[in-house]
């Protein structure tokens, strides 16, 4: 018994012992681009964005063909074409987003 009134003792310390932000106010910055980042300029923006919405009419005409595809084995070799597409079509999201510098901790694609 002394034991886990020691136990829940130490937890309640170490509770304390978090980062100075109130309950939940990690939330006001969940998911945002850090600040400071590189700003597309309109020229390379405006070719970023023909080349996702080619990308995006390729994979619209792929899920056409998917739709009425009766073999299994051909229905998967286009899920394939749709997933390579969707890996191509990313890179460039984030890029148009957030900038030509990369922020995520892992590195890029292979091939990208």
């Amino acid at each position: 018994m002394k034991r886990l009134l020691l136990v829940l003792c130490a937890c309640a310390a170490l509770a304390g012992c978090s980062a100075n932000r109130s309950y939940g106010s990690w939330l006001d910055t969940y998911g945002l681009p850090p600040r400071g980042g590189a700003a597309v300029d309109p020229a390379q923006a405006a070719a970023l964005r023909a080349e996702i919405a080619r990308l995006e009419a390729e994979g619209e005409a792929v899920r056409v063909k998917l739709a009425g595809e009766p073999d299994r084995v051909r229905r998967i070799a286009y899920l394939r074409e749709l997933r390579e597409i969707h890996d191509r079509v990313q890179p460039l999201r984030e890029a148009l987003l957030f900038g030509p510098q990369r922020f995520w901790p892992f590195p890029a694609a292979p091939g990208a």
